[in-house]
């Protein structure tokens, strides 16, 4: 069989490649969000890692243990807590259900001090939760709606879910130890696809990843530990665990006001001073995070306008669920930067017309 051409063969071999890689992907398809995940945080790290290794004089490998012990105990520690605390909680939870589903769920005092809708919300709950036989004739009817049967499949979502936690983890310890490897082997593939300019991808790339961590967990986590602050003040009914949520919260567009308005209107039960002072202060923490700290710790990263870096991260969200925070943000940075580098590249399309002076020189 006598040998095919060059580039029938340069075809063939791309397309076996492509076929390859295809199948593993798709064979880890399941575990990409993970994996997506472990890069992120490799990313968020690697300065840390750098630095533990410094400061310890230790190897690589030690710093990547610590470091992902470390992420373990903040993922699996507080898990272990709410499963401790809510089987502590089983008992009287159970014998609340048993009260509720015989006695009915009368109407909280704080639904007459609703602003609108406050004659609507108070006549259907007494019609469907109030007592016993519309509670479990409400119960009935939701059984069937779709939400509540995928609710029962509820524990095993979960059970998968810590599957990928801790692929995660395992994950996120060998891009650490490996990193450097990892790393230099990506440079020199980049350079044979694409040249230089696959070294300013990952650069831009990882700003936008260490800003983006930097902008909406850190800015979230002092968002909430400020307004936390309200909560405590005015004695707020659960004030540390509204806090932590909050925190959460202000990690999502727009995620910390639902949360301070929920806090308001618990708060509105006892005090409506409290409520709105806890409703203002929140707001205007907001305020001052979302349009001054967040730009210039995600935008001063990469170079690139926050409205671009709010597009990334609402479509990102969007698209590809949390971990879209990161992409999301990343993609609208590499698109950023081949904008700008093709535009000092390329001639113009329309050349400036020379005038009189011009041509006489």
């Amino acid at each position: 069989m006598p040998p095919l051409p060059k580039r029938l063969h340069a075809i063939a071999g791309t397309l076996v490649i492509a076929t390859i890689l295809a199948g593993a992907v798709y064979t880890v398809r399941d575990f990409l969000p993970a994996l997506a995940w472990a890069a992120v945080l490799a990313i968020g790290l690697w300065p840390i890692h750098l630095a533990l290794q410094r400061r310890l004089k230790c190897s690589g490998q030690l710093s990547a243990l610590v470091l992902t012990g470390s992420i373990a105990l903040l993922f699996i520690l507080p898990i272990t807590l709410v499963s401790i605390r809510a089987a502590a909680d089983i008992g009287p939870l159970a014998q609340w259900v048993s009260d509720t589903s015989q006695n009915g769920l009368p109407a909280p005092a704080w639904l007459s001090l609703l602003p609108f809708g406050r004659d609507e919300v108070i006549t259907w709950w007494n019609t469907h939760l109030a007592t016993g036989g519309a509670l479990k004739q409400t119960y009935t009817s939701l059984r069937h709606t779709p939400s509540l049967q995928h609710g029962q499949v509820l524990a095993l979502h979960a059970a998968h879910q810590m599957t990928l936690i801790l692929f995660t983890i395992v994950t996120l310890f060998f891009l650490l130890k490996d990193g450097t490897k990892l790393a230099a082997r990506g440079q020199e593939l980049s350079m044979q696809l694409i040249g230089p300019t696959g070294e300013k991808i990952f650069e831009q790339i990882t700003n936008s990843i260490r800003g983006t961590i930097s902008g909406l967990v850190l800015v979230g986590l002092g968002e909430g530990i400020a307004i936390g602050i309200a909560y405590v003040i005015f004695d707020l009914a659960y004030a540390p665990l509204l806090t932590i949520i909050t925190s959460v919260a202000a990690m999502l567009p727009f995620g910390a006001v639902i949360v301070v308005v929920i806090a308001g209107l618990i708060a509105l039960e006892h005090s409506r001073i409290a409520a709105l002072c806890i409703i203002a202060y929140g707001c205007t923490v907001i305020f001052i995070a979302d349009h001054f700290v967040r730009p210039k710790l995600i935008g001063g990263a990469t170079k690139i306008p926050f409205l671009l870096v709010l597009i990334g991260i609402l479509g990102g969200l969007e698209s590809w669920g949390l971990i879209g925070l990161f992409i999301g943000p990343a993609l609208m940075a590499v698109v950023t930067m081949l904008w700008q580098q093709r535009r000092t590249v390329l001639p113009p399309a329309f050349p400036r017309e020379h005038n009189g002076t011009d041509a006489e020189n």
